[in-house]
């Protein structure tokens, strides 16, 4: 008995990890990323949103310049060259 519940504990194991590493996939840098603001200071440091460094909790590593509230056609845009697909 003690033998299955080993052989049952590691297949489980494997198959929880197996399973949340596919889930973790970043779509994201391979897009190119532009914005658009009404604000004159435009885009800060745009570059840094691909590049998958999630810096440190609290910092902004970029954003859109926008006003208070944020005009409706203040954005940032990821195209990629062929469609793509990920589960939420």
């Amino acid at each position: 008995m003690k033998y299955y519940l080993q052989i049952f504990l590691i297949l489980f194991t494997f198959l929880v990890y197996n399973t949340s590493a596919q889930v973790k996939t970043n779509i994201a840098p391979n897009a190119s990323v532009n914005c658009s603001t009404t604000s004159g200071n435009g885009c800060w440091n745009l570059n840094r949103i691909n590049d998958t460094d999630t810096g440190s909790c609290g910092t902004q590593q970029a954003f859109v310049w926008s006003a208070n509230p944020p005009a409706s056609s203040d954005y940032i845009e990821w195209t990629w060259t062929t469609a793509q697909t990920f589960n939420e």
